[in-house]
């Protein structure tokens, strides 16, 4: 799955809790802080441990 838009960090990880390990997700986003957001919000839904920076 490719998603180039607003709104990937929900989509990509409705995607990883279907499918799990299988889920093949790219979330392009323009912001520098997106992928820290995401990974933060990835381990709040998926329930698994985020690495403090």
């Amino acid at each position: 799955m490719l998603d180039p838009c607003d709104g990937t960090a929900p989509v990509a990880i409705a995607a990883e809790c279907e499918y799990g390990s299988d889920a093949d997700v790219l979330a392009v986003d323009v912001e520098a802080d997106a992928q820290a957001a995401y990974e933060r919000r990835q381990a709040d839904e998926l329930e698994i441990p985020y690495p403090e920076q």
